[in-house]
């Protein structure tokens, strides 16, 4: 079926520019058109949420570069993972930030006030599909992160299934694990799994 709606304005601008639109400047630009357009795809988009310190830093209005801002972001991260030192969590929010900034001028909705909203809920949803190809899959996106997950997602081609690791009781909440289990725990998946999708993950329960 069709993802969300056809990339003619990135086409249209990795022709004018000859430079690669990053997936997650192409992705919130997808999903923006959608929501306008009433595409197929809104009512879900429309049910996306992110509540954490690195969203509220997004949606607010302070500038991409406010320290105090990020620094306060830094310290209710830090409350969340206090094992990580405040200078590493506020040095991952400025690269994110930054990452943003460099993007603003590849939306050409870039003026939409929904759209640091929006680019901020997108990467927490998004998963690398094949090939360093990454989407948003409907119905895995909205399923929460566990270490010990009850499914698992396998990807063929263009088929997505959902199968169960073991029994899973009637109305028990599904999970599966957003990174890669059996890998040893280290500051750098800590880090990217908080900032990216909002989930401390402490060394004692690895």
């Amino acid at each position: 079926g069709e993802w969300l709606l056809p990339a003619t304005w990135v086409g249209m601008l990795e022709a004018a520019t000859d430079v690669k639109i990053p997936w997650e400047a192409e992705l919130t630009g997808y999903a923006l058109e959608a929501m306008d357009e009433g595409h197929l795809w809104s009512t879900w988009i429309s049910q996306w949420k992110r509540d954490d310190p690195v969203h509220r830093l997004f949606e607010s209005e302070t500038a991409w570069d406010d320290e105090k801002a990020i620094s306060s972001t830094a310290a209710e991260l830090r409350d969340m993972l206090p094992e990580m030192s405040h200078d590493k969590l506020r040095a991952a929010v400025h690269i994110r930030r930054e990452r943003y900034e460099d993007q603003k001028n590849m939306f050409l909705n870039g003026g939409d006030p929904r759209t640091a909203s929006m680019y901020s809920t997108l990467i927490s949803r998004a998963v690398e599909i094949d090939d360093g190809t990454v989407g948003v899959i409907p119905f895995f996106d909205m399923i929460n992160h566990s270490l010990e997950p009850n499914i698992a997602l396998s990807i063929e081609g263009d088929t997505f299934e959902l199968f169960a690791k073991r029994d899973i009781d009637a109305e028990e909440e599904l999970f599966l694990c957003y990174t890669e289990i059996g890998k040893e725990w280290d500051d750098v998946d800590a880090i990217w799994t908080l900032v990216q999708w909002g989930i401390p993950t402490l060394r004692k329960d690895w």
